[in-house]
């Protein structure tokens, strides 16, 4: 048996909190890869970079909404 087909047999067999709870990670973890395949891809990010060295010079300081 297919992995793919082992995936949706097991999701038919979940309730509906279940499978919103399932849904909800797999948009997670969609979402992570694709932040990870962004970030790391070679293409260089001078103004990432610029802030990145800037932001690490700041003091460290508990975040303060009113200022956002």
């Amino acid at each position: 048996m297919s992995t793919v087909v082992e995936i949706i047999a097991a999701v038919k067999r979940l309730d509906a909190r279940q499978k919103g709870e399932f849904l909800n990670k797999l948009a997670e973890v969609s979402f992570d890869d694709a932040w990870d395949r962004l970030l790391d891809h070679p293409q260089p990010r001078p103004r990432l970079d610029a802030f990145l060295r800037e932001s690490a010079t700041e003091p460290d300081e508990p975040l303060d909404p009113s200022r956002l």
